[in-house]
């Protein structure tokens, strides 16, 4: 190679590392310039939801923000988030994180650990500790279309709860039908821990619990009272497509309707396919809440009426109800559901 050759082929080369480099720096300032006006659009958001929120009456607030990350995952670091309506019902929370990946921007994920606090008006306080709560947000113009929520070793003065899991998804609206589904959601309990006695026929554990509903109709921003009964009286339900249960001595699975009376308080009606009613009725007998006599009844009359499941076990297949606040397996009173004071 000439010299002449020789110092043309080392401009060239000289040019393209100018170029290459010039390029990063351009690509540099240009995702930087995206990461700040990223982390002000959501700050933004925030604040706009929140004055929306404000006009539904609620104040939601979440103490001094501070953004972090660049250039990788944005966190905005939410210190104190509190939110209270006017009536005095509230929830204030640990210190949460919001990441969001700037490749993903709609689709946030956030992280907290410590105490919830619950405040339903008229009520003492609820403290809720826990190890960790993790979510998946997904977004889109119209605000928020899915969530997934998971929490670990949750616990309130005597219950325990060693796992948590809520997936919720908003489903495609229909103008023609009012009470069309318009929210789906699955649920799942591991491991449940009541306070000792509460109901006496079962064991103070839930082993585990799985719950798939969907929500009918639209319940309107407002106070809780007045949008559950503006909801209930245009023939708001919630559908319990499945549920399955372990709780001994009983297990079973099955579905239900759930509504609101007149008074706001649940009403259920549902079918379970259930397996351990015969060591339902001894406890029963056990603790006075069935004579002998009509418990040997009850066992010859579903004894003739059970049928074997795949592992030949017994099983059958009962109405479940609650009516009057007083929850029914079949025609035995099982517990007396607490009031709920909107």
């Amino acid at each position: 190679m000439s010299r002449r050759m020789k110092a043309v082929f080392k401009s060239r080369m000289r040019h393209i590392a100018l170029w290459s480099v010039a390029t990063v720096v351009v690509l540099a300032v240009l995702y930087a310039a995206w990461w700040q006006v990223l982390a002000d659009h959501w700050q933004t958001g925030i604040d706009r939801w929140t004055a929306m929120v404000a006009k539904q009456g609620w104040t939601v607030t979440t103490g001094d923000r501070t953004v972090s990350g660049f250039p990788f995952t944005m966190r905005i670091a939410l210190p104190a988030p509190k939110a209270q309506d006017t009536a005095g019902n509230g929830w204030t929370g640990p210190a949460t994180v919001l990441e969001i990946s700037p490749f993903m921007p709609l689709e946030p994920r956030f992280t907290s650990h410590g105490r919830h606090t619950v405040t339903l008006a008229g009520h003492v306080p609820l403290a809720i500790d826990t190890d960790s709560v993790t979510g998946h947000l997904v977004a889109a113009r119209g605000g928020p279309t899915s969530i997934m929520l998971q929490a670990q070793h949750v616990a309130s003065g005597d219950v325990v709860l060693d796992g948590f899991m809520l997936d919720l998804r908003k489903l495609d609206a229909k103008p023609d039908d009012p009470n069309a589904a318009t929210i789906a959601a699955v649920s799942e309990i591991d491991r449940l821990v009541l306070p000792e006695g509460l109901i006496p026929i079962l064991d103070r554990e839930v082993s585990v619990a799985h719950l798939a509903l969907r929500l009918r109709g639209t319940i309107p921003p407002g106070p809780p009272a007045q949008s559950l009964a503006t909801w209930r009286d245009a023939g708001g339900t919630i559908e319990l497509d499945s549920f399955d249960l372990d709780w001994p001595p009983l297990t079973g699975a099955g579905n239900a309707t759930l509504a609101l009376d007149k008074n706001l308080q649940p009403e259920l009606a549902g079918s379970v396919t259930i397996r351990g009613l015969p060591l339902l009725i001894d406890r029963m007998v056990q603790t006075g809440m069935l004579k002998p006599g009509p418990a040997v009844a009850a066992k010859v009359v579903l004894g003739l009426a059970a049928k074997e499941d795949a592992a030949g076990m017994p099983e059958n297949k009962v109405a479940v109800t609650i009516q009057n606040r007083v929850f029914s397996i079949g025609p035995a009173k099982i517990a007396v559901v607490p009031e709920v004071k909107w």
